[in-house]
């Protein structure tokens, strides 16, 4: 029986009886792979914008190990297939390399891991539809006050790794943060809540002009009265307003005057709607940014004619694979180093690069390897059989067949045997019928290693007789 192997790490599993010798190496391995699977670490270096990440069966493969540590220098987003597709994988990744890595296993969702991070990896092994994604923790698994500042390094944790709305005062313990915690421009005011901030909360002097973003204080932030100018104390203030390039002013500074400040419309260039394969070939924008002109130009197609090439059928503007393919096709295969070639007179095939078969026209079938078909090898164990009877009167059967040479019809070669019909008469179970497939006849045929039994018992019978006669003397 042929080994197997486990269904997530290739562990090879061997037959009953086999590998009589080399069952050292087999475990070896096979600890090898555990190990890598627990604890080991590689370190892939990836290029271009694809990696393949294989586990094979019964072998040391960079699939197998537990820790991926990505280096290199990709020139762009590298997708890493996990391979094969029906194995569940739990990787732990180090992005060490300046792109992002997108892991993928079949039609699924796929898990990116950004250049810099570290993350779990988890991959369903669901076969075609193979799914992939990152390993987290949410919030509700972390117990009340689980984490403390003690255990946050400093510059751990930037604002772009807390979630909007994650940090609330209830979570702020009073007097907690201070001017020295928070980074210049770290807080703006989308992130302060309306009239969350008043004067009580703020120590005299501690807001000065460097630390407010231009434009950052409008009316609507100030209440009224809040601002005093000068002797002005009471009231709403607007001093002198001056227009600027491409802008226009109406009305004057004075207590409660109303100022317009309107933005001149210099643009003379009218809409433009176009349809088919009319486009906007060219804008031009003043200084101001206004469009004032749009040129536009018409796609002019010349070859609409597709043709199918071989193994190909083309229906309107549709391609699909021919389903005879008798057309030209002299390779089938994976990749380039497993494929059939096909030529004129032998069809071979090969597998990582080597051709291990080759059938030819003359109908000779030569393999590198071992060929397995019916196999009296298997099945002889005494445990498997009933009805067990040692053959009787051999010495009178074998004398009953005759050897022969004979020239087979269909190719005139010469070879030697017996013949099914007289085989049948005296050891039924040896014949059998076999359709052709070259004039879809029925034929006998002999199973040659049940007249090994036949044999065996003959030459006993006469090694008996021989005994006899030599004792008789």
């Amino acid at each position: 029986m042929a080994s197997t192997y486990t269904a997530n790490l290739g562990i090879e599993k061997p037959g009953s009886g086999e590998q009589s010798g080399t069952w050292g190496t087999t475990t070896n391995t096979n600890f090898d792979i555990i190990d890598r699977a627990i604890s080991g670490v590689v370190a892939l270096t990836l290029t271009g914008t694809t990696t393949t990440l294989t586990t094979s069966d019964g072998a040391l493969s960079d699939g197998g190990h537990r820790v991926l540590v990505l280096s290199g220098s990709p020139s762009g987003t590298n997708t890493i297939t996990i391979s094969p597709n029906d194995q569940d994988k739990l990787y732990l990744v180090h992005n060490n390399t300046g792109q992002s890595a997108v892991f993928t296993q079949g039609s699924g969702s796929d898990a990116t891991v950004p250049a810099g991070d570290f993350a779990w990896v988890f991959a369903d092994g669901a076969g075609s539809g193979a799914a992939v994604t990152l390993v987290t923790v949410d919030t509700s698994q972390l117990a009340d006050s689980s984490i403390t500042s003690a255990k946050i390094a400093d510059g751990t944790i930037a604002t772009a790794d807390i979630a909007d709305d994650a940090v609330t005062s209830a979570k702020i313990a009073d007097t907690t943060i201070v001017a020295g915690n928070i980074a210049n421009n770290t807080i703006t005011a989308t992130q302060i809540a309306a009239n969350a901030v008043g004067a009580s909360e703020l120590a005299d002097d501690a807001v000065d002009t460097a630390a407010i973003v231009d434009d950052a204080v409008t009316s609507a932030k100030i209440a009224n009265n809040a601002v005093a100018l000068a002797t002005q104390t009471t009231g709403n203030f607007v001093a002198t307003v001056a227009a600027g390039s491409g802008m226009s002013v109406s009305g004057s500074g004075s207590e409660n005057a109303a100022v317009t400040v309107a933005h001149d419309d210099t643009s003379s260039q009218a809409s433009s709607n176009n349809s088919g394969r009319t486009y906007i070939q060219d804008i031009t924008l003043d200084t101001f940014g206004h469009v004032t002109g749009i040129a536009t130009a018409t796609e002019t197609v010349t070859d609409t004619t597709y043709t199918a090439g071989s193994g190909l059928d083309l229906s309107g503007t549709t391609f699909s694979v021919e389903t005879d393919l008798r057309d030209g096709i002299t390779h089938i295969g994976r990749d380039s180093n497993d494929y059939i070639a096909i030529g004129t007179t032998t069809i071979g095939f090969f597998l990582d690069g080597a051709e291990d078969m080759r059938l030819s026209n003359n109908g000779n079938l030569d393999v590198e390897g071992d060929v397995t078909a019916f196999s009296t090898s298997v099945g002889s164990d005494i445990r498997l059989k009933t009805d067990i009877q040692p053959v009787s009167d051999a010495l009178e059967k074998v004398n009953s067949l005759t050897g022969y040479t004979f020239t087979f019809k269909r190719n005139d070669k010469s070879s030697a045997g017996v013949l099914a019909q007289e085989v049948e008469q005296v050891l039924p179970s040896a014949v059998g019928l076999s359709s052709s497939f070259r004039d879809e006849k029925t034929y006998k045929t002999v199973e040659y290693d049940q007249l090994h039994a036949l044999l065996i018992e003959a030459v006993k019978e006469l090694s008996a007789r021989v005994v006899e006669l030599e004792n008789g003397r």
